[in-house]
């Protein structure tokens, strides 16, 4: 037991953030490398077509470039170092912001072309995200305003500007 102990101790030493989504955990080491574990149904945690559960951490992909992570309820979102963004899991109402609202994604996909993305924050199934600049950008689900741009209930399928301030933090 004390050897299972301090293995598993050491282990989660390393990580630097910790995302939790409803089921699923993502998580960040010192090292760049992302790790997901827990329940992986809609894709979320990057493990092939079957949307399989894992019981143990696993490496997000393969690289070691990522510079923040966060967990949704049914997604996983990232961005690397480059400032790109990056998604996989579930995709309801376009909440990948991939430009259609298809069968989830189970593998990562890149969200547009963007290479100044900040910070990515996930809900139920709408998204927002920060750029370099402090712009407040968001999609997915929008029945209910969730974008903020004083249109209700067409899905934002794409990443869209709210508003124009650009001193969000």
């Amino acid at each position: 037991f004390g050897l299972l102990f301090f293995t598993i101790f050491f282990f989660f030493l390393c990580f630097t953030t910790l995302s939790c989504g409803e089921g699923h955990v993502a998580a960040k080491k010192t090292d760049g490398s992302i790790w997901v574990w827990g329940w992986g149904n809609w894709g979320q945690l990057n493990n092939g077509t079957g949307g399989l559960d894992e019981y143990n951490p696993i490496t997000l992909s393969g690289t070691s470039n990522w510079q923040f992570i966060t967990s949704g309820q049914y997604n996983t979102f990232a961005i690397k170092t480059n400032g790109t963004l990056w998604g996989c899991g579930g995709n309801l109402y376009g909440s990948l912001g991939i430009g259609s609202s298809a069968d989830n994604s189970y593998a990562l996909i890149q969200i547009g072309t963007a290479t100044n993305w900040k910070q990515v924050a996930s809900g139920n199934f709408a998204a927002l995200a920060l750029k370099t600049d402090n712009s407040l950008w968001g999609w997915g689900q929008n029945d209910n305003y969730q974008m903020g741009n004083n249109a209700c209930c067409a899905n934002q399928l794409t990443p869209i500007q709210i508003g124009t301030a650009t001193d969000w933090k």
